[in-house]
């Protein structure tokens, strides 16, 4: 859960006020609220407006409402811009990417600071010895197969081609690394 991991960082939670979700699955969104009391009482929570009407309207996820809730007057929804078109910072340094397809909002974020760059990636991906070679592929998680290959393997070409380290969440330790094209699909190589 987010909470255990910024504690054992020693960050004490009422000193985050930025939460970026890449999207409402439980293991994405658990630690943000207890007993109905937001975990980060100083927290802005930043959220894809698809990913957003898709999981508390469109098909209501009762943990996703519940988790969200004390966080109402403080849930920024945005659209996050494609690869190939212009794109936006959300904040300074924080650039959300469309990459829809595991979920209809979920979202990858690209972040930049002093010309470093770091994609977080969250669930563009879920089993990587499978899904790097074969990008393809798709697990059954995915709400729609064919656009979540899609936005996998584009997400992958440019983290490639523009040489920016990438790190999901279902990614062996650390989670984190380069991608480089290979044949017909992507090579993994764990950051040191």
């Amino acid at each position: 859960m987010i909470f255990d991991k910024v504690k054992k960082l020693g960050v004490a939670n009422d000193k985050i006020d930025a939460i970026f979700i890449t999207h409402l699955h439980g293991d994405h969104f658990g630690g943000l609220q207890k007993d109905g009391q937001a975990l980060y009482p100083n927290a802005k929570l930043y959220l894809s407006a698809k990913e957003h009407e898709y999981f508390t309207k469109t098909t209501p996820n009762q943990g996703a409402i519940t988790a969200l809730a004390p966080y109402n007057n403080r849930l920024t929804t945005f659209e996050p811009g494609t690869l190939g078109s212009s794109l936006n910072e959300l904040l300074p340094g924080i650039t959300p990417i469309a990459n829809y397809g595991h979920t209809p909002g979920h979202t990858v974020f690209l972040l930049e600071n002093g010309g470093a760059k770091l994609i977080i990636a969250g669930d563009y991906l879920h089993i990587a010895l499978v899904q790097f070679p074969n990008p393809d592929i798709s697990a059954s998680y995915d709400t729609d197969k064919q656009q979540a290959a899609a936005s996998r393997r584009q997400i992958l070409d440019y983290a490639a081609k523009n040489k920016i380290p990438i790190g999901g969440m279902h990614v062996v330790y650390p989670g984190i690394g380069a991608v480089d094209a290979d044949g017909n699909g992507y090579r993994f190589t764990p950051a040191k």
